[in-house]
């Protein structure tokens, strides 16, 4: 008898334990999707970003990023930006989202899993570790309980092999269960401050555990990161010399000290520091990658050539360090001028890491044909985040200029301008371009010059900073040897501005007018020359009027309209020296005639007005070429059409027909090898 009671007293027990164990179930799945509604203001907001990045518009991620900034304590939108991020494989931007949403709902058992899966995707296996207990502590019966407990077994056995490590070989002082866990944990939460750039954060957490354990490098390394992020120029210096010098067999913190030194306006020192790097180069994948970092910092080609033969030294390696080489390398491959090499070994970085940005980037822009490639950083890396916010606040706004004393103000920001024109990504050698030219001060006006000839950047950014050394009388209108559109050329500078201002005409004048132009440009010569002879009689003496009609006669070319159209034209030109199209409209006939020297003197004579409107710019270069052509001076025809590029639309028509006149030209010259040349050059 007094077994059965014990049986059934036993299985009571039971019972009420499963009772328990499924109402904690259900407890964690209401905690789960209790997340309050967002207001209906904020969740039309959320259905516009959805759609927004749904139709594959990349304005949804800044209408997000901005949505969570306004309404940072909304856990719908933490979580809607999880989501978001989540789909996209954007690890750092997930795990920064999963931490908003556990702060905004600290008992949320998905908030807490979404943070330790965050971390761990990111590789912070000790932070991921952490919530992971966390969780079973506290929902010990959930129904993803179990995997959870598979999950802390991954995570702890990474974590204590890095602690062992830190211990071994990094100045760490503590085992794994003696606060080694909670102190790595730490170091892996100022690195997730720092790739997100909460610069203060980072070094709030980097202080306490240096504080707590001095010898402890990876601490004093990203210490050194963040004082440079933050502007403390001195204080990053200084503290990666005494990184270096507390632990002088530490290769990374060698690394980290030549980019410092570079990025802080002391290159000779981190040139000397780089020779001795690569006198005997680092076999750890750690300090590898920081000194291929490093050098494409310096524009070190050679080196990192160099390095890359002593790859296989490096064991073992993983993924994501050897896309992140793979870019250095072909960074210095297309500088050196093997682009296939170079193209080859992005594409390598890419299939092993599908997302890295440098190798994804650089291709692009050699598949657009920006020109900006090889590049080995981006902007966000050259710049202290502090100047940068500097900058922006006392700008007045977006398109405003940089002011020369911001310029002035930041002698160190100067002193890397030289490399980001030579080495930066568009939004690096814009900066340095726009940087440069409103500071002027003499070491600004020769970094544009060695810019302006150089073969770095595209064909415009080195035309514009040549303009401006013609602006401040460095050089003179030339020519002067320009590297365009891949190959070395001639080119003279015009002294002039080119506006877009219309003239003040009278309403009727410009109507009429602008009729005739647009039937010009159509083929309706009738209708054009209705328009300009309806002008003509009200204003005989209309110049404009009188130009384009005998335009519209030697267009049509009927009976005696040819010469009927060229002695109008003269004896407008005669009438009114200074009327540009009618000056240059001479100089071809007088080309034609072989009446070369003055053609040429009418064109000089067009060039030294201070001002042109667009049109007679565009007719000033046609003419050029054209002139050009018929001297069979081809360089000089390539030279006046490349100005014309500059100024012209990609769909104008004036630039392929011009384009076409000159290859064909070329033809006639060239052997069987120029006709494919001109052929590619066609398609």
């Amino acid at each position: 008898m007094a077994g059965s009671i014990h049986k059934k007293q036993k299985q009571k027990q039971r019972k009420l334990r499963q009772r328990r164990a499924n109402q904690q179930k259900k407890l964690s799945r209401a905690a789960s999707i209790q997340v309050p509604e967002p207001p209906a203001k904020v969740a039309r907001k959320m259905e516009q970003i959805e759609a927004l990045l749904k139709d594959g518009n990349q304005r949804g991620i800044l209408l997000l990023e901005s949505l969570s900034e306004s309404h940072p304590k909304i856990a719908a939108v933490a979580q809607f930006q999880f989501d978001i991020f989540q789909q996209l494989e954007d690890h750092e931007r997930t795990c920064g989202a999963a931490k908003r949403f556990l702060k905004c709902v600290p008992h949320n058992p998905d908030a807490m899993i979404g943070y330790a899966q965050a971390s761990l995707f990111c590789f912070r296996a000790s932070l991921a570790l952490i919530q992971y207990r966390k969780f079973l502590d506290r929902w010990p019966n959930h129904e993803f309980a179990n995997k959870m407990r598979e999950a802390v077994k991954i995570c702890e056995s990474e974590s204590r092999k890095r602690v062992k490590v830190a211990n071994d070989t990094g100045g760490l002082e503590l085992a794994f269960d003696e606060g080694g866990l909670e102190f790595y944990a730490r170091h892996e939460e100022s690195l997730e401050q720092l790739t997100a750039n909460n610069i203060p954060e980072a070094i709030a957490i980097l202080e306490q555990n240096i504080k707590q354990q001095p010898q402890f490098m990876s601490s004093r390394n990203n210490l050194t990161i963040c004082h440079f992020y933050n502007g403390n120029f001195e204080d990053a210096v200084s503290n990666a010399r005494e990184a270096c010098e507390l632990s002088p067999e530490n290769r990374f913190a060698e690394a980290n000290l030549i980019k410092v030194e570079f990025l802080t306006g002391n290159p000779e020192m981190a040139y000397e520091l780089a020779d001795a790097a690569m006198a005997d180069p680092p076999t750890e994948q750690d300090a590898f990658t920081a000194l291929g970092e490093a050098l494409s910092y310096l524009g070190r080609d050679e080196d990192l050539l160099a390095l890359s033969q002593t790859l296989k030294q490096v064991i073992p390696i993983d993924d994501d360090k050897k896309a992140e080489l793979l870019h250095y390398f072909a960074f210095a491959n297309f500088r050196l001028g093997d682009k296939e090499k170079a193209e080859q070994q992005w594409n390598e970085s890419l299939a092993i890491h599908s997302r890295q940005p440098y190798a994804l980037a650089n291709l692009q822009d050699i598949e657009s044909n920006a020109g900006h490639a090889a590049w080995g950083q981006p902007f966000g890396k050259w710049l202290p985040y502090a100047f940068v916010r500097e900058m922006a606040a006392r700008c007045k706004d977006d398109n405003a200029p940089i002011t020369v004393a911001l310029a002035s103000d930041n002698p160190v920001i100067a002193s890397v301008i030289p490399a980001m024109l030579d080495r930066g990504d568009p939004e690096a050698r814009e900066f340095a371009l726009n940087f440069a030219i409103a500071d002027s001060t003499p070491p600004m006006l020769a970094a544009l010059k060695d810019f302006a000839f150089s073969t770095r950047g595209p064909d415009a950014m080195r035309h514009q900073a040549m303009t401006t050394l013609k602006e401040k009388s460095i050089i003179d209108l030339g020519p002067h040897r320009f590297f365009s559109r891949g190959n070395w050329t001639e080119i003279k500078l015009f002294g002039f501005e080119i506006t877009s201002e219309p003239d003040v005409v009278e309403p009727w004048r410009s109507e009429l007018l602008e009729k005739g132009y647009w039937a010009m440009y159509i083929g309706d010569l009738a209708s054009a020359e209705t328009a300009f002879q309806a002008v003509l009689d009200r204003d005989p003496t209309c110049r404009s009027a009188r130009f384009n009609l005998a335009g519209v006669w030697q267009r049509r070319g009927q009976g005696d309209e040819i010469a009927r159209s060229e002695l109008e034209v003269r004896k407008i030109h005669e009438e009114h020296p200074d009327y540009t199209f009618a000056a240059l409209s001479v100089a071809i006939f007088e080309a034609e005639n072989g009446e070369f020297l003055h053609a040429n003197e009418l064109i000089a004579d067009s060039m030294t007005k201070q001002k042109l409107h667009f049109s007679e710019a565009m007719m000033l270069f046609s003419t050029q070429v054209q002139v050009a052509l018929m001297q069979d001076k081809l360089e000089d025809a390539e030279s006046s059409w490349n100005m014309m590029c500059r100024i012209a639309a990609d769909d104008d028509p004036r630039v392929a027909q011009l384009r076409q006149r000159i290859d064909m030209h070329r033809l006639t010259k060239t052997d069987g090898k120029g006709l494919i040349d001109t052929m590619r050059n066609w398609k």
